[in-house]
């Protein structure tokens, strides 16, 4: 075979590999429907529905701490409800603050219906004496006194429409502060609760130092009373503000019992604080070990228009600005299905499942986790569902149901 002959045999070779090939393509795509998903008329496709639980439990991780962008504030004890916010704070106290005249705290409240209507009642102050690390401390490992009783108040300051709580230092405090503990070691800021006999609930919200606007984070204001010779040679006296400080550190102490739904129901509950979340395991034995998944889906449907679906006193998990996001982990163990207490679960690998604002069916993708648990059944160990964050902290969201969608293909059997 002569070298001319042999390149045009390559070359056609070539072109004829590259037909066949396309040929494939041609054929695969007629597979494919306008939604982009696998043609149902293809004998070797398959899309289930699976809804079939094999277990389920509901598990509690309540938190007792809020270190975010609000404090909470309030006690609220009903049929079915039982929370309490308590905020603690502290702020840098300086030598020369024992000459100051007077000084307050002025943090700004998140303007809402359930601020207004606590707006006359008061509230406990008491100086913390033992320091405390705002990333562990336990409420009942706070050493207290100089309790004070003080009342909501209107914001002075003309300039920010929100109203704030106001917590006034006199001089004689700031004095005794310094007279009894030159060092500063016995003043490690304020706690603030709720008035027993007199509740705020609804609990309040009022923004922290971690918020990401100044003009609502909470300060101290200093003022002095600084003696001038006036024109007619008579002494007079002015206030003259002299600094104006952040917090130095904060937190609320948070509760809110949980009142978890009958684990045999459908619907499943997510709750903030409460700590509410789901563990499940779905059946997939109806699908061949040897299936080939193409799109593996948990679909989870919600409607937070419906009032029976969410907190009656605090809403859903979600506020006006930012659509939370729900968690959704592997399990990684079987233990949970006789104690729940062992569960463990991958917090590295997570999928997160955006909440929507009005009812939705937002597909999660979770195509090679389903793939792993067709292949290999023993590894299903299930899924934990929990809430990420939220912007209501008090407040739940009662899911209507879970799915998991899968379509797949399987090899058919030609019998060559």
């Amino acid at each position: 075979m002569d070298k001319q002959y042999l390149n045009k045999f390559i070359r056609r070779f070539i072109i004829s590999i590259s037909i066949a090939f396309f040929a494939i393509l041609i054929s695969c795509s007629q597979k494919y429907d306008e939604t982009g998903i696998f043609d149902p008329q293809d004998p070797t496709f398959h899309a289930d529905t699976l809804t079939t639980i094999a277990m389920k439990n509901t598990i509690v991780n309540s938190s007792n701490m809020i270190q975010d962008d609000f404090y909470y504030l309030g006690t609220d004890i009903g049929t079915d409800t039982t929370a309490y916010g308590e905020i603690l704070l502290n702020f840098e106290l300086f030598n020369t603050d024992s000459t100051l005249d007077s000084a307050y705290i002025l943090m700004p409240a998140f303007n809402d219906s359930i601020f207004d209507m606590n707006a006359i009642k008061p509230f406990d102050v008491y100086r913390v004496v033992n320091s405390w690390d705002a990333n562990d401390i336990a409420r009942d490992q706070l050493i207290l006194t100089d309790e004070i009783i003080l009342n909501f108040v209107d914001n002075p300051d003309t300039n920010m429409t929100n109203k704030c709580i106001k917590i006034e230092l006199n001089a004689d405090s700031l004095m005794s502060w310094f007279s009894e503990d030159s060092l500063n070691t016995n003043f490690n800021g304020f706690f603030i609760r709720s008035n027993p006999g007199n509740e705020i609930t609804p609990i309040i919200k009022l923004y922290s130092s971690r918020n990401n606007s100044d003009t609502y984070i909470p300060k101290i204001h200093r003022f002095r009373m600084d003696s001038v010779l006036a024109y007619d040679g008579l002494t007079d006296s002015l206030f003259v503000l002299e600094t104006t400080n952040n917090l130095s550190t904060d937190l609320s102490f948070a509760k809110k019992e949980s009142a978890c739904l009958d684990t045999t129901d459908s619907k499943f509950k997510i709750g903030g604080i409460s700590g509410e979340g789901i563990i499940c395991k779905i059946d997939l034995d109806s699908i061949p070990t040897n299936a080939t998944v193409i799109t593996g889906r948990f679909e989870i449907n919600n409607d937070s228009s419906d009032p029976t679906l969410i907190d009656p006193a605090y809403g859903d998990i979600r506020n006006n600005d930012t659509d939370h996001e729900l968690c959704i982990y592997k399990v990684t163990n079987s233990d949970w299905e006789t104690d729940i207490a062992l569960l463990e679960y991958d917090t590295l690998n997570v999928w997160t499942y955006k909440i929507e604002p009005v009812e939705t069916t937002t597909l999660m993708v979770a195509d090679r986790i389903m793939q792993k648990w067709i292949s290999y059944p023993d590894s299903n160990y299930g899924f934990y569902i929990t809430s990420k964050n939220w912007g209501q902290p008090f407040g739940y969201m009662i899911f209507d149901s879970l799915e998991i969608k899968v379509s797949y293909i399987t090899l058919t059997d030609t019998g060559e």
